[in-house]
């Protein structure tokens, strides 16, 4: 996980719970919703944690090489 003041130390950012981590396994990325100076934002959906059936539409950020790279680097 990247922390957030990492991407943009300028904005503020409010977490849903400390260190929530999703197994890419569980996201179905969808159609891409816009693109940014750090990556795109695509819709997707979120499968179940527990193998259920239970599904929940989110949107998701893909950060750039660059982006990722940068943030690994400091």
């Amino acid at each position: 996980p990247v922390p957030s003041s990492l991407l943009c130390p300028d904005a503020q950012f409010a977490d849903l719970r400390p260190g929530i981590v999703v197994d890419w396994r569980r996201v179905r990325l969808a159609d891409q919703l816009g693109v940014g100076a750090f990556g795109a934002v695509h819709r997707a959906v979120l499968l179940d944690s527990d193998g259920g059936e239970e599904e929940r539409v989110v949107a998701v950020k893909v950060l750039t090489a660059e982006c990722s790279a940068s943030v690994q680097a400091e």
